[in-house]
């Protein structure tokens, strides 16, 4: 994986456009689908502009990524031992990223695919934990960490406010 996000990183940084190509490749080039392909190419436009001459910036997203999906596997194996299920590294990696496709979908938080795609997950690897209490635990993390960002911005936001109202 961590080779993967640092092959598509490397390949945006140095200008190549992998990802639409491989789109054209796959046949996404037709009438219905080459809005796709011009979104992606767009998209990778931008990210290659953002690289450019930042090779050492390539290097700590991609150190990051990696941190961030052990940290969720990590996540994974615990809530997974709470529920009284012992799961692998390659299970506990399969439903840390797998359901996570569902966010990508255009319906407002993923509701209720998410749940799915845990549920499609869990019965293809035989497993048999509730997707519905496991979703609804990783999304109470997710709005604590929401609430506690919020909770920041309103902080730095209103001293800021009271900087410039002295200042005036």
């Amino acid at each position: 994986l961590l080779g993967v996000i640092l092959g598509f990183l490397i390949s945006a940084a140095s200008g190549k456009r992998v990802l639409s190509q491989e789109l054209r490749i796959l046949g996404f080039g037709g009438k219905r689908t080459k809005g796709v392909v011009v979104w992606v190419s767009e998209m990778e436009g931008l990210m290659t502009e953002f690289f450019r001459g930042r090779s050492a910036l390539v290097v700590v997203l991609a150190l990051l990524s990696f941190v961030m999906v052990s940290f969720k596997v990590v996540e994974v194996v615990y809530l997974a031992h709470f529920f009284g299920v012992t799961l692998n590294a390659a299970q506990a990696f399969l439903v840390s990223t797998l359901p996570g496709v569902a966010l990508l979908l255009p319906i407002p938080g993923g509701l209720g695919v998410f749940e799915g795609g845990f549920a499609a997950v869990f019965t293809a690897l035989n497993v048999s934990l509730n997707p519905v209490a496991f979703a609804l635990i990783i999304r109470i993390r997710d709005a604590v960490f929401i609430g506690w960002g919020v909770s920041h911005l309103i902080q730095r936001t209103g001293r800021y406010v009271i900087e410039r109202s002295n200042r005036a």
